[in-house]
């Protein structure tokens, strides 16, 4: 995943000249990430949990972030606020809450909050995008909950040409995680040229990217002598491709994002290496286990170098009782992973900041479009608009 080249001086180097996105149920950014990198601009994102945001102004300094609850806005409310007026925008992109229709929750097909599925549909009828980009779990295309789907896609249908719902493997789009989500494309096609689901497949890799590929030169906990969190980097990637990943993960953000410290620590230091302080009998568990493992007590499995991660997990919110997910156990240390290792695996660069807790960081990162999907899909969609809006 390369960051979009910019001349100085030319339109593209301001991000206001870009095709702009609205991005709703932002959470940390992996959606407008991958989208920044496609070549468009976040006009304005929104999310109701302050947490999951905490960090959005840090890393999108351009974007216009909203902390409003999509459940009492009205469309019409939430552009006036945004200061955008119908097609006007490139897109909209984002990924309603999925706890509803997930299989880890209790997959209540009357659960208030798949109402905000529709409710999305509400948002891309009134705002009228060029495309949207709707991402959720995989069990959303069950058929328990087939009448959700089809009522929100009814508001849009109209319009839209519609592709999906399809699954993606972020694994096949360059991630090192195997994290499987549904996704449905609409696109209007006054403006936008056809596209299909083959289009799509046919930017999938066959070549799996792994742990290893990830996070292999990524300094541990016990590196971060001042307990800040920081580290300056050890070792460089490895030659050829098996740096490739980790090397693009050190690269410097683009033009419009991150901040003047952030891009001061650029190649030389990175963040996330907080530890988890565990109890020597869990240790000792953790040592037991062999790659690819799974830890009896806690059912935390242990990663091995040479295969792509599982899925991770968010945890809930404070809301929702503040639990905390799983986490995967590092394939050579006695420790579960750092917030940079497990961010590396979902693909964010290593200038990309979270919230200053472990417990936050890890919602932020679970809840995330992996930035490498969203590029995948939105630089697709950029080949394909018909005039730059």
């Amino acid at each position: 995943m390369k960051a979009k080249k910019h001349k100085a001086g030319s339109d593209d180097s301001q991000p206001s000249k870009l095709p702009r996105l609205g991005d709703l149920f932002c959470g940390a950014g992996g959606f407008s990430l991958g989208a920044h990198f496609a070549g468009f601009h976040t006009a304005f994102a929104v999310d109701c949990d302050p947490d999951l945001t905490s960090s959005f102004r840090t890393n999108f300094p351009s974007a216009n972030l909203l902390i409003k609850d999509l459940s009492n806005t009205e469309p019409h409310q939430l552009l006036e606020e945004a200061k955008i007026k119908p097609r006007e925008l490139a897109g909209i992109i984002g990924g309603p809450p999925c706890q509803g229709f997930s299989i880890m929750g209790h997959r209540n097909a009357e659960d208030p909050r798949n109402n905000l599925l529709v409710k999305y549909f509400d948002f891309v009828s009134y705002a009228s995008p060029a495309f949207f980009i709707m991402e959720n779990v995989p069990n959303i295309m069950s058929e328990k909950y087939s009448g959700i789907i089809e009522e929100g896609l009814k508001r849009v249908r109209g319009t839209y040409q519609i592709v999906g719902p399809i699954l993606i493997n972020a694994n096949l789009y360059g991630a090192a995680t195997r994290r499987v989500r549904a996704v449905i494309i609409g696109y209007d096609p006054t403006r936008v040229n056809s596209l299909v689901e083959a289009d799509i497949r046919a930017t999938e890799k066959t070549t799996p990217v792994t742990v290893h590929h990830a996070i292999h030169d990524l300094p541990s906990p016990e590196d971060d002598k001042d307990g800040d969190g920081w580290h300056d980097y050890i070792t460089e990637p490895e030659e050829g491709d098996k740096g490739n990943y980790a090397r693009r993960a050190r690269l410097a953000p683009p033009i419009g994002l991150s901040t003047h410290i952030q891009r001061d620590k650029v190649g030389k230091a990175v963040s996330g290496l907080q530890d988890t302080i565990h109890a020597e009998h869990i240790i000792k568990r953790m040592d037991a286990l062999l790659p690819g493992g799974i830890d009896k007590v806690s059912k935390a499995k242990k990663l091995t170098w040479h295969d792509p991660c599982i899925v991770l997990r968010a945890g809930t919110g404070k809301e929702r009782g503040s639990h905390q997910a799983v986490r995967p156990i590092h394939p050579a240390k006695s420790r579960v992973i750092t917030i940079r290792e497990a961010a590396r695996i979902q693909g964010f660069p290593d200038w990309f900041q979270f919230h200053e807790t472990k417990w936050h960081s890890f919602r932020m990162i679970g809840n995330s479009v992996s930035p490498y999907v969203s590029h995948s899909l939105l630089s697709l969609l950029r080949t394909r608009l018909i005039t730059a809006i």
